[in-house]
């Protein structure tokens, strides 16, 4: 764990920015997510648009880190104007990339309060894509038991049930 720290500070040092930089990134950031790490994921994944932006990396890469782009976008309670403009940077063919396209619907999940496809959506998540939905799969769950409690809730006023 800390010897990928060591080989992202060293490469950062002595400015190596390559193909091998990249793959770096990407499996310190993967690991990251594994042991739930998600502040240094977010600074994988900074380094890692930096490097994309540059040419660097895969196209595979590029799609896997959108769709985390977008999942920890959900995770960190970022506003809907932040996940538009994550979205909107993406091309068009981006958009349709199996691991995008079901990180975006994930965050539809998420805004629109619909649970159940949510957690259907993270059985089947690509990737390390799991790792990033159970980072907010809590909070949603407890949320989901609140709006049922409240919607299956008697309406029996109080002082009903000091006559029982």
């Amino acid at each position: 764990w800390e010897q990928l720290k060591s080989i992202r500070q060293d490469l950062t040092v002595q400015r190596i920015r390559n193909g091998l930089t990249v793959r770096v990134y990407e499996y310190h950031a993967r690991h990251c997510l594994e042991y739930g790490d998600l502040g240094e994921f977010n600074q994988c994944q900074s380094v890692l648009h930096s490097l994309y932006e540059e040419g660097l990396g895969t196209l595979a890469g590029r799609m896997e880190f959108a769709a985390y782009s977008i999942l920890y976008a959900v995770a960190t309670n970022q506003s809907i104007y932040e996940v538009s403009r994550r979205l909107q940077a993406l091309a068009a063919e981006a958009r349709d990339h199996p691991a995008v396209s079901h990180a975006m619907a994930v965050r539809e999940a998420v805004a629109l309060g619909n649970y159940q496809r949510l957690f259907r959506l993270r059985a089947r998540a690509p990737g390390c894509g799991r790792f990033l939905i159970d980072a907010f799969a809590d909070r949603c769950r407890i949320h989901a038991v609140r709006v049922a409690c409240k919607a299956y809730a008697p309406d029996v006023p109080v002082r009903h049930l000091g006559l029982a």
